[in-house]
């Protein structure tokens, strides 16, 4: 509703503005010219291949981006395999560090519980 709301709006303000601009201009391309132009004609063309260019360079801009993100959200994955990697091993240890003792017959004491 609202895009269709925003076409209102700029359909009325290009066409007032084309009224306005009815002026015949002639553009010239080094060798190639092009005659009775209307001047809103041209202005519309420019303001078009400016957005074009602008959009063209913005998406390229998003997909270098993009890949970036996915290159650290796949370095990411890496460092949390690893860091569970780490702790299974850490807890192994931890687990056959009390087995140890136990069988020793030292005192068992564990900070971490109740």
């Amino acid at each position: 509703m609202l895009a269709l709301l925003l076409y209102i709006v700029f359909g009325l303000v290009f066409g007032y503005f084309a009224t306005l601009n009815t002026a015949i201009v002639s553009v010239h391309f080094g060798t190639i010219s092009l005659e009775s132009v209307p001047m809103y004609l041209l202005i519309l063309l420019s303001f078009g291949i400016g957005v074009l260019f602008t959009t063209f360079f913005y998406l390229i801009k998003l997909f270098s981006i993009q890949r970036l993100l996915n290159k650290k959200d796949k370095e990411s994955l890496a460092y949390d395999k690893e860091i569970a990697e780490l702790t299974k091993a850490s807890h192994k240890l931890e687990i056959e560090n009390m087995r140890l003792k136990t069988k020793n017959g030292e005192e068992v004491e564990d900070n971490d519980s109740l």
